[in-house]
């Protein structure tokens, strides 16, 4: 079974004896960043880290799609022009000229070269569902195709009328290697372990999480289970 770093039931007990020592700190403090200076907190990241990037780690992808599609393909890591392509491609028959036009016009004007490099083939996790949870992946949830397809078009009622209607939101579980995930912040699986360790403490912690990504596709087989999202957080 793969890391879940929503609760410690992988985490070592030696890592957990130390924290506790630091009970006290846990406790009286909300926000992780405050106590990561200390070397006993900062040694357990650490290792927490080192874990984690040695198995298969659970995490979590925010989605509007097709649920069938998913379970038969698995999760694609697409270059974005070739994405844009293809969904002009299968839903042109729900489009007008027009809007045509002016998908290919917001997407050419909206995102600059270092935007779409930071998209060209990645597909993002999150290692919890805090997103969910707190909103903060709800236009993932409410727009079909990810970001690279909707993000011009988040005032333009016309086309998301086409966008909110096509597929469902969905929450995929995946289980992935760590080695092969990339990450914008050190330690970010440690981190995101030691929050939990946090909150177990101090249900007034806030939780911590990173996005993540990785620059090949998700297999069928690694995909543990593809849950439709009945209302949006």
């Amino acid at each position: 079974m793969p890391i879940d770093l929503s609760n410690l039931d992988s985490a070592p007990q030696s890592v957990i004896s130390a924290l506790n020592n630091k009970s006290e700190l846990f406790e009286r403090v909300t926000d992780i960043s405050s106590i990561l200076r200390d070397n006993t907190i900062r040694d357990a990241v650490v290792e927490l880290d080192m874990i984690v990037r040695k198995e298969k780690v659970l995490a979590f992808h925010f989605t509007r799609a097709f649920r069938e599609e998913i379970a038969r393909d698995g999760l694609r890591a697409r270059k974005t022009e070739e994405w844009r392509c293809l969904f002009i491609a299968k839903y042109q028959h729900l489009l007008k000229k027009e809007q045509i036009m002016r998908l290919k016009a917001g997407w050419s004007s909206y995102f600059t070269p270092t935007q779409k490099l930071g998209r060209d083939g990645r597909i993002f996790f999150n290692p919890t569902e805090k997103a969910y949870k707190n909103g903060s992946a709800t236009s993932l949830l409410r727009y079909f195709g990810g970001e690279a397809i909707f993000k011009p078009f988040l005032a333009d009622s016309d086309l998301n009328q086409i966008l909110t209607s096509l597929g469902e939101p969905l929450i995929v579980r995946a289980a992935i290697d760590a080695s092969s995930i990339k990450v914008f912040n050190p330690n970010a699986f440690g981190i995101t372990w030691l929050s939990t360790y946090h909150h177990s403490l101090n249900p007034n912690a806030i939780k911590q999480d990173y996005d993540v990504y990785i620059e090949k596709p998700i297999h069928p087989e690694n995909i543990i289970s593809i849950q439709v999202v009945q209302e949006l957080a």
